[in-house]
């Protein structure tokens, strides 16, 4: 794997792709339509993890799964995809801040707290 696909595979992670559904979409943004049996041989993967890869990025919106007798696989612009991954967070953050409005809250704690991130 170069480097470029190498850091595109991290990064595709950190937004909850597994590491087998970054590197078949990272593979299939820099080529033609291809069938899974073509990604597996090319990224030296087992044939039915690919696949269950290519059908997880198929769920995920990610990738078009072309019907024929083919099946060749195509992957969705990043545009598209980060666009209905913005939407979907939207929804269930606001989803989530409903329904924790709902539970009954302890009072205000007035110590002070240090927050780490991630």
């Amino acid at each position: 794997m170069s480097s470029g696909m190498e850091e595109s595979v991290q990064v595709l992670q950190t937004l909850g792709f597994s590491k087998l559904e970054a590197a078949i979409y990272t593979f299939l943004l820099q080529q033609p339509p291809t069938t899974g049996y073509g990604i597996a041989l090319t990224l030296g993967k087992p044939i039915a993890n690919t696949y269950k890869g290519i059908n997880a990025l198929q769920a995920k919106g990610a990738v078009i799964v072309d019907e024929s007798q083919t099946r060749l696989c195509r992957a969705v612009p990043p545009a598209e995809i980060f666009g209905q991954m913005q939407n979907a967070l939207k929804q269930h953050r606001e989803q989530a801040a409903e329904t924790l409005a709902k539970l009954k809250t302890t009072a205000d704690d007035a110590r002070v707290y240090r927050l780490y991130t991630w």
